[in-house]
């Protein structure tokens, strides 16, 4: 079985797994935005209401939600905790 680094989480203060670590850039704490004019899927991070397709060659206006945030972050870009709990 292969390294997959999308398996973990690009947060080099974190580095747990991506799906489950509660930190800004666990895809759990990210609302997946899918983009109607380039049919691409995009994270937008917690509390942003941006619509602006994040693909370089995109950037068109006008994505929706495709899959909502589950929680929001439990931990900030350091790894210290916030306040609303625990999602390790």
């Amino acid at each position: 079985m292969g390294f997959d680094p999308s398996d973990y989480c690009p947060n080099p203060v974190c580095g747990g797994a991506a799906d489950a670590c509660g930190c800004p850039a666990d895809h759990n704490t990210q609302d997946l935005m899918g983009c109607p004019h380039c049919n691409g899927l995009w994270y937008r991070p917690h509390g942003s209401t941006t619509t602006t397709c994040l693909h370089p060659k995109c950037g068109r206006d006008g994505s929706g939600v495709f899959r909502p945030a589950k929680y929001p972050p439990a931990f900030d870009a350091d790894g210290k905790p916030l306040d609303g709990g625990e999602h390790r």
